[in-house]
């Protein structure tokens, strides 16, 4: 613009949003505009302007880089493009269960080219009753899934509607893949990947 290739300028924003005790109603906005630039630019440039700004403004210095990720990834590894990486409840793929379990679901999904991912709930299995976990199956099936299959990890095996499937071997495979160990709950999607990712990442 006039000439100049990269500009920036700061902006006071109003949120279009109704009032609210929680909601700043104005922020401040830095707009960058650049030309001839590749992706790696703008995303160093922005990484370098915030670690620039909280040393100056809070005294904090950042010398690692930030982390990234594909949008793959992260659907693979959260169900969203937008994770909240503080906390670390990640869908964990099964689908090898599908293979070797006499479960129409698990099997079903996988020779259909789906796949079967897990959630694990640390310590929730005691928390959450049967109606607990019912609201959540008619939650998931908002985003496509049929169903929310689930078992809760005892020190002697699995409790739950689909833990007679499960073999001793098969409860070794889920514990291998999952980390899962007596008191937590595990929850199941199987279907294709966008429905799995959608569904368990909502």
């Amino acid at each position: 613009i006039s000439g100049f290739d990269k500009y920036y300028q700061i902006v006071k924003c109003f949120r279009d949003e109704d009032l609210r005790a929680d909601r700043q109603p104005e922020f401040t906005q830095i707009d960058i505009e650049m030309s001839f630039v590749e992706q790696e630019d703008v995303m160093q440039l922005g990484e370098a302007m915030v670690k620039n700004v909280l040393a100056d403004v809070k005294g904090i210095e950042m010398t690692d880089a930030f982390p990234r990720m594909t949008y793959t990834e992260a659907m693979s590894r959260y169900g969203t493009d937008k994770p909240d990486t503080r906390f670390g409840m990640e869908l964990l793929d099964v689908s090898e269960l599908g293979q070797i379990m006499d479960f129409k679901v698990f099997k079903g999904a996988v020779e259909s080219g789906g796949q079967v991912k897990a959630l694990v709930v640390e310590n929730a299995a005691a928390d959450y009753t049967r109606k607990d976990i019912d609201g959540l199956t008619e939650f998931v099936n908002i985003y496509g899934a049929k169903g929310l299959a689930w078992v809760k990890v005892v020190e002697d095996g699995l409790n739950g509607p689909i833990a007679r499937f499960f073999e001793d071997a098969h409860v070794t495979k889920l514990q291998a893949l999952t980390g899962a160990k007596a008191g937590d709950l595990v929850l199941f999607v199987a279907d294709s990947k966008d429905v799995v990712a959608q569904s368990l990442g909502a």
